[in-house]
């Protein structure tokens, strides 16, 4: 700052309106760090569970936990689902996208959207209900 005061006021106004120098006073003086911040770990890279976040650290303390379906997505198999016993779709809303594997040598899979309420039937004649998740 000492040489602005060197400068006549109409030099001074220059150089606050040129755009590198207006630029440099607003973004300011960057300074050098040396000290890490106290959040983490020092010496070492952190392990995937210390550094996850969000879903990806849902799905890793779940597997941790023994459940290997956190999403619960995987392929389920059972019994033949009929209009008096259909087979229960557990969702925690009104509905949910099914896909169906009606047989098992099918190279397509037949989705359709299940609501709550009465049983739908798919094109194979498997019967499904929407069942309240737990």
């Amino acid at each position: 700052m000492a040489s602005l005061t060197r400068l006549s006021l109409p030099s001074f106004y220059r150089c606050i309106f040129n755009p590198t120098v207006s630029r440099a006073l607003i973004n300011g003086v960057r300074h050098e760090t040396t000290q890490s911040s106290d959040v983490g770990v020092t010496g070492r890279i952190p392990s995937a569970s210390e550094q996850a976040t969000g879903k990806e650290k849902f799905e890793h303390d779940a597997m941790m936990t023994g459940n290997t379906d956190p999403f619960d997505m995987s392929f389920h198999e059972g019994p033949w689902g009929t209009a008096v016993n259909p087979r229960g779709v557990p969702s925690h809303f009104d509905e949910r996208i099914l896909g169906c594997v009606c047989e098992p040598e099918a190279t397509q899979i037949i989705y359709m959207t299940l609501k709550k309420g009465n049983p739908q039937q798919c094109d194979c004649g498997h019967w499904w209900k929407l069942v309240e998740a737990k």
